[in-house]
């Protein structure tokens, strides 16, 4: 259960990452990035909680972001 909520914790940022830059012709875009990156704090939240490691939580979380949102 951990591995999935850092799973939808990833894929929660990289769709509010991704509408960041739509937003710039669509305003209402904006509603999901503040939902995203909130519903991506609170899974990352909830994954620590279960007891994964911070540096490993946060490492996994923010190099797959990157890279998911580079391709």
């Amino acid at each position: 259960m951990t591995w999935i909520l850092l799973i939808l914790a990833i894929c929660s940022e990289v769709a509010a990452t991704l509408s960041l830059k739509g937003s710039a012709t669509a305003p209402a875009l904006y509603v999901v990035v503040v939902l995203g990156y909130f519903a991506s704090f609170v899974f990352l939240a909830l994954v620590l909680r279960r007891g994964m490691g911070l540096g490993v939580a946060y490492g996994i979380w923010g190099a797959t972001g990157v890279a998911l949102t580079a391709v």
